[in-house]
């Protein structure tokens, strides 16, 4: 809630225009959101190896190890 009322603040709007003004830009721009969501998650595939032949298989495997990795 405070995000929204700092910006209602700096625009000089309502919290429940400003609300308002942030629905009616989704509405705008959802589809575009999700393509350009969809395009980088696209363009991140294929650009990092492994050396491990398996990973499609054990994802779920390596990325505990991985997590373990960066707790400890």
């Amino acid at each position: 809630m405070k995000w929204f009322q700092d910006k209602a603040k700096n625009r000089s709007f309502s919290v429940s225009q400003l609300i308002r003004e942030v629905i009616k830009f989704y509405g705008v721009h959802e589809e575009r959101l999700l393509e350009n969501r969809k395009r980088k998650a696209l363009d991140a595939v294929g650009r990092f190896s492994s050396e491990a032949p398996d990973v499609s298989i054990q994802h779920d495997h390596y990325m505990a190890q991985a997590y373990a990795k960066k707790e400890s």
